[in-house]
């Protein structure tokens, strides 16, 4: 998608991040862990546009719920949904250059 570099950057640093975070803090009984969603029902997801429009939107109140179980239970990366966990993987095995390419539509 065009226009994605800062959010792209920011959601890698948040990650990085989270994963730091959670290594130095385990140890005082601290939790941190990432949210990667996917599409929200918010008004942002309208903002994206694109094929935003065609990817499965989750409700935002499930998601906090389950998220808060989670990070309890000390787990580091909370990706909802099938369809979200194979992009993120996929993002992780590919080369970025592919990705720059497929982000042109």
């Amino acid at each position: 998608m065009q226009n994605m570099t800062v959010y792209s950057a920011s959601k890698a640093y948040l990650i990085s991040y989270t994963e730091g975070l959670h290594v130095e803090l385990r140890s005082q009984g601290i939790h941190v862990m990432a949210l990667a969603p996917g599409i929200m029902r918010t008004s942002q997801a309208n903002a994206f546009g694109g094929i935003t429009k065609y990817l499965p939107a989750l409700n935002l109140p499930a998601v906090t719920r389950r998220s808060l179980n989670l990070v309890i239970r000390g787990q580091l990366i909370y990706t909802p949904r099938l369809l979200y966990k194979a992009y993120r993987l996929a993002a992780r095995v590919t080369p970025d250059t592919l990705w720059s390419y497929v982000n042109r539509f």
